[in-house]
C-alpha cells in the first residue's frame, strides 16, 4: 500500500500547486476531485482543466508524468436521487472515461442523495444501486472501479451499503472505505474494526481520518456524528489504530492507497497546518510498514 492525500487539503494548507505539496509531503499519490463538468484542478498551476477535452486531458497527464505523480482515485460527489438524475450518471461516466485514459484505477462516489428521509430502505437501495448498474452499462470496457464512500447517513449503515452492493452484483463495485466514518456515525470502536474486515474484500478506495473520543464513550453507542467538530483530529492523535487498519486491509487483499483527509486540519493555526498535514503522511506510512 500507500499513502495518498486529498487534493483538496494541498490547498487548505496553503501550497500553491498540488505537485509542490506533494514533493514538501513525500507522497506520490493524490486523489482529485472531478466536478460535474469533467473539471479538475491543474497540478502545476491555478489553471482548471477540462478533461472532456482531449488535448486539456493530456495535459493533466503529462502534469502527472512531469511530477512523477499518479492520481489514485477520482473524487465524484454527484448526487444519485437529484432531479436531473441523467446528468449526475453523466458525471460518473464521463469521471470513469477520464480515469481510463489517466489510469487511475478507481472513483469515489458519493451514497448520499437528496430526499433519503423520506424514502424507505428498499427503495434507496433500488434508486442507488439502478444508476450504478447505468454508469456500468455505458461503459462495459472499463476497468475502473467504483467505490461507494460510506459517507453520511445513508452510506455509514452496513444494511443499505450490502444491498447496493448485492442488487448492483459487479466486481466493479465496492467501498471507497472511510476509516473515520464507521466511528462518526457512533458505531462503538471495536465495532467499527469488525465492520471494516467485513467489507474489507470490497475496498477499492480509502479515506482515512481520526477521532479522538473521550474513553469513557469509545465503547458506547453514540448519536450520530456526536461532538465530531470537537473530536476530530490527526491521525496521530485519535482512537483508530492505523497500523491496525493497515493489517485488516492487507489481510483482506486490499493494496492500493490509503488517502488522507484530515478534516481537523482547520482547527491548527494556519502556519501549522502544513506541519500536521506531513505528520499524517509520516504516521501512516509508519504504520503501512509496521
Amino acid at each position: 500500500m500507500e499513502v495518498a492525500v486529498r487534493d483538496a487539503s494541498f490547498y487548505q494548507v496553503g501550497y500553491t500547486t498540488g505537485l509542490e505539496a506533494m514533493q514538501a509531503l513525500g507522497v506520490e499519490a493524490t486523489e482529485v476531485a472531478i466536478d460535474r463538468t469533467g473539471v479538475v484542478r491543474s497540478l502545476t498551476s491555478a489553471d482548471m482543466l477540462d478533461l472532456t477535452d482531449t488535448g486539456q486531458l493530456s495535459r493533466f497527464r503529462d502534469e502527472l508524468a512531469s511530477g512523477g505523480a499518479h492520481v489514485c482515485a477520482f473524487l465524484c460527489s454527484q448526487n444519485f436521487n437529484a432531479e436531473d438524475r441523467a446528468a449526475h450518471i453523466a458525471w460518473v461516466t464521463q469521471a470513469v472515461r477520464a480515469a481510463d485514459f489517466l489510469g487511475v484505477p478507481a472513483l469515489r462516489i458519493d451514497s448520499a442523495m437528496s430526499g433519503q428521509a423520506d424514502l424507505s430502505l428498499e427503495d434507496r437501495i433500488r434508486i442507488f444501486a439502478d444508476a450504478v448498474t447505468e454508469v456500468l452499462r455505458q461503459t462495459p470496457e472499463s476497468n475502473v472501479a467504483l467505490g461507494i464512500e460510506n459517507h453520511g447517513r445513508q452510506g455509514n449503515d452496513p444494511i443499505w451499503m450490502r444491498g447496493v452492493i448485492q442488487r448492483v452484483g459487479s466486481p466493479r463495485v465496492g467501498l471507497t472505505l472511510d476509516v473515520g466514518n464507521w466511528y462518526w456515525y457512533g458505531h462503538p470502536l471495536s465495532r467499527v474494526y469488525d465492520i471494516y474486515r467485513e467489507f474489507g474484500p470490497l475496498v477499492k478506495a480509502t479515506h482515512v481520518k481520526n477521532i479522538n473520543y473521550p474513553a469513557d464513550i469509545r465503547e458506547t453507542q453514540r448519536e450520530i456524528g456526536f461532538e465530531y467538530g470537537k473530536y476530530c483530529c490527526p491521525l496521530d492523535e485519535g482512537n483508530l489504530d492505523m497500523a491496525r487498519v493497515a493489517a485488516i486491509l492487507t489481510e483482506c487483499g486490499y493494496d492500493g492507497a490509503m488517502t488522507i483527509e484530515d478534516e481537523s486540519l482547520g482547527k491548527a493555526p494556519e502556519a501549522e497546518r502544513a506541519a500536521v498535514l506531513k505528520r499524517d503522511v509520516d504516521h501512516l506510512k509508519a504504520a503501512i510498514a509496521a
